[in-house]
């Protein structure tokens, strides 16, 4: 049912909109905390405006989170002082806030020198921190910086090869030489490789001669497991303060085959003739290793940042 309404409704109520979206901004100008300014400019911004009272309340609002966004600065709030900053930017480009964010990220941010891997396997150390410099230390953390992986390298090189893992000490002053906040190594230990072969199962092809031959197929299981030891030191105190032991594991499975003749005379296809290659169990010891190279360097990345995000207030 649509009821008649009085000839001066429609002006009627856009007066009291206006109205009340004028008092609602007077009141957040005149308001003593930023965070009163930010609620009453919300409370307006549910009655219709035009483009100019919008504005206004933009204005207002940028300026609001400016002030939030300096007191938390210098409280040392930086992960509120960034929010305060981002929400006001949403509200449109200001200089002001923009140099403010910019401060915010500068003087609350966290250098740590990643070195590399140590452990009794150098060849896996290695290769753990060349995937760890090349693909896992990323971190969606605004305040978190890594030392320059190259820097690194010749910072080592320069030490011969000196072990870090033994002494707090040492590897904070490892990590004030690289201007860094904190120093990060991984001690690997040794790998544990277990290897299983299942039962002998017997197959049947057609021969290129003629005629049909039985060949012999196990399943062969490697599995590797290997634990590691994720040591942070803060340069200012010379002190561990993240000490982890974490471990992953990688399994890989292969048919390895055997065939009393000449394998290359059974009509197979190309998989199943990869079962015959002598490197079959070669390529899953492999393939192991790698998946655990990658999955330990991805393991000690997300440690790290675990661990050192926890000190931005």
């Amino acid at each position: 049912v649509d009821l008649a309404r009085p000839p001066d409704f429609a002006a009627d109520r856009d007066a009291r909109y206006d109205a009340a979206v004028q008092s609602l901004t007077d009141a957040a100008r005149r308001a003593a905390a930023p965070s009163d300014a930010i609620a009453l400019t919300g409370r307006a911004r549910a009655f219709p405006m035009t483009d100019a009272q919008v504005e206004a309340l933009d204005r207002i609002g940028r300026d609001a989170y400016a002030d939030w966004t300096e007191a938390d600065l210098s409280a040392g709030r930086y992960r509120a002082a960034l929010a305060h900053a981002d929400d006001g930017l949403a509200l449109g480009g200001s200089a002001r806030l923009a140099a403010l964010r910019a401060s915010v990220l500068d003087l609350g941010a966290l250098r740590a020198a990643v070195f590399p891997a140590e452990g009794d396997d150098g060849l896996f150390a290695r290769d753990v921190s060349d995937v760890l410099y090349d693909e896992a230390l990323v971190s969606d953390d605004p305040f978190l910086r890594f030392a320059d992986p190259a820097a690194v390298r010749s910072w080592v090189r320069r030490s011969r090869g000196l072990d870090l893992s033994d002494s707090p000490r040492r590897l904070a002053d490892a990590a004030i030489d690289l201007d860094a906040d904190f120093g990060v190594v991984a001690v690997i230990r040794p790998l544990a490789t277990r290897e299983v072969r299942g039962e002998a199962e017997s197959r049947t092809a057609d021969l290129e001669s003629g005629g049909r031959a039985t060949y012999t197929v196990r399943e062969l299981t490697v599995e590797i497991e290997v634990e590691a030891d994720v040591v942070v030191v803060a340069s200012e105190t010379r002190r561990s303060v993240c000490d982890r032991r974490i471990s992953r594991e990688a399994r890989e499975r292969v048919d390895v085959a055997s065939y009393s003749g000449d394998w290359r005379q059974l009509e197979l296809s190309r998989s199943a003739r990869l079962a015959f290659a002598p490197d079959a169990a070669d390529r899953a010891r492999a393939q192991a290793r790698d998946d655990l190279r990658d999955r330990l360097a991805a393991a000690v990345a997300e440690r790290v940042e675990r661990c050192l995000t926890a000190f931005v207030p």
